[in-house]
């Protein structure tokens, strides 16, 4: 009896295999006619999967390290605690217009000289003055938490 499967390490990501680098058993079929012809996949050799498995442990390397350095990040942004914001103030303590994650990526750079993305920053809905919370989400899984001080401009 033919052997009906073959091994095959993905060039490229498809949506209904898996991602690229991984090794799939798939049917002789499909790797000869779809994916074999159209580059997603290549045939598995011995050579290809150790080539592959070096890559992985590459990359699983390079993310310990950024998880690590996205950790220490994290540590120093609690480390302030509290960061101060003055705004003009109208009646009953409402603020001209808001506070933006810009605004607040810019005290945090300023102060730890490390660059932060507003698109990082987590804020409520800020329109009185006063306290808030607010997190900082360094990557998945690692967020800061601060405070933040509202108060009127002199």
């Amino acid at each position: 009896m033919v052997n009906k499967t073959i091994q095959v390490v993905l060039n490229q990501d498809v949506k209904t295999l898996g991602k690229t680098g991984d090794l799939k058993s798939v049917s002789l079929g499909y790797a000869r006619n779809f994916l074999l012809p159209n580059s997603f996949a290549s045939i598995a050799t011995q050579s290809l999967v150790l080539k592959i498995e070096k890559q992985q442990l590459i990359k699983q390397k390079q993310e310990a390290l950024l998880k690590q350095e996205k950790t220490n990040m994290k540590n120093a942004i609690e480390a302030l605690k509290q960061i101060t914001i003055t705004k003009k103030v109208g009646q009953k303590e409402a603020i001209f217009g808001s506070v933006s994650p810009r605004e607040i990526a810019d005290i945090i750079t300023t102060q730890l000289a490390q660059d932060i993305d507003k698109k990082q920053i987590l804020i409520p809905e800020i329109d009185i003055l006063g306290n808030y919370d607010i997190e900082v989400e360094l990557y998945p899984g690692i967020r800061a938490q601060l405070k933040l001080q509202v108060l009127p401009e002199v």
